[in-house]
């Protein structure tokens, strides 16, 4: 018997060593999983881009005053401006903003928020300014053109390498989640990191200039504790006002929830057979 329940044992950790949930993953591996090119809506996605691309190109150059980016001043021609490639933004919905507040793990929750896809606009080789692609009316089609955040803030989350080299530096090589997420009301995006037992974020804020709001520092490294000390209370007064918009989530919580509950019934299910078979040959023998 105690060979058998060795057997158990091991067989459930092979399991659970080679499913994903438990395991880290490198981060570039998981900043790659946000890009366009592996969503399943990415033919719907880039089909509204490319539907829209004259009349938004034509708006940024005939709004560019009211828009007030000083980056759009010396386009004459929407031909001059190119589109880069799209990321996913997450919005942040009441349970996100509800489990921060609370000190919860946010992953599962951010993961069955809105989303959007963030489409960056060049011009010279430099970004500009962004638009956003959203699940609208049962369909993908730009939502906000302009976008929030400023040109070095969008050449910086739209960079999959510099993401990963800025997070590897900071001694975050391999983590559970990356997520890129909004909370329109704090005026700020938030890169969002599950590794080493613990939540670490990185506060993105909107606007031109802007290297510190709330206490946050622009694109620096904050512990979650850090987060809720800086922004808690702000998010606890506002919780009816998180800025949320549609979308859909690209990972279903309760899928990634049924993955883990399919794991541990065959872990059952194989410690029951085998016990079974052992104690049914030992009868067996018993008799003879």
């Amino acid at each position: 018997m105690k060979k058998v329940l060795t057997f158990v044992v091991i067989t459930i950790l092979i399991l659970i060593s080679t499913f994903p949930v438990f395991a880290a993953t490198p981060i570039n591996t998981l900043v790659q999983q946000q890009t366009l090119d592996l969503a399943k809506e990415k033919d719907q996605v880039e089909r509204a881009i490319s539907d829209s691309q004259s009349n938004t190109k034509k708006f940024l150059v005939d709004n560019k005053d009211e828009l007030g980016r000083k980056e759009l001043m010396d386009v004459s021609n929407p031909d001059e401006l190119i589109y880069g490639k799209a990321y996913k933004v997450f919005i942040a919905n009441k349970e996100v903003v509800q489990n921060l507040i609370e000190r919860k793990n946010i992953s599962n929750a951010l993961l069955n928020a809105p989303y959007e896809w963030e489409v960056p606009i060049k011009f010279n080789g430099k970004d500009v300014a962004s638009i956003t692609v959203s699940f609208l009316d049962n369909r993908w089609d730009v939502g906000e053109i302009g976008g929030y955040l400023s040109p070095d803030s969008i050449d910086f989350v739209s960079n999959t390498d510099g993401i990963t080299s800025y997070l590897d530096n900071n001694n975050l090589k391999e983590a559970k989640t990356f997520i890129h997420f909004r909370i329109s009301s704090l005026h700020s995006d938030f890169l969002y990191i599950e590794a080493n037992s613990g939540e670490y974020f990185v506060p993105i804020i909107h606007g031109e200039g802007k290297s510190e709001l709330y206490g946050l520092k622009d694109k620096k490294i904050y512990t979650k504790d850090e987060i809720i000390s800086a922004i808690g209370l702000i998010l606890k007064a506002g919780l009816n006002d998180t800025g949320m918009t549609t979308g859909r989530p690209s990972v279903n919580g309760k899928d990634l929830g049924n993955q883990v509950y399919y794991l541990f019934a065959l872990t059952i299910f194989i410690a029951f057979i085998t016990i079974f078979y052992f104690v049914r040959s030992k009868r067996k023998y018993s008799y003879k």
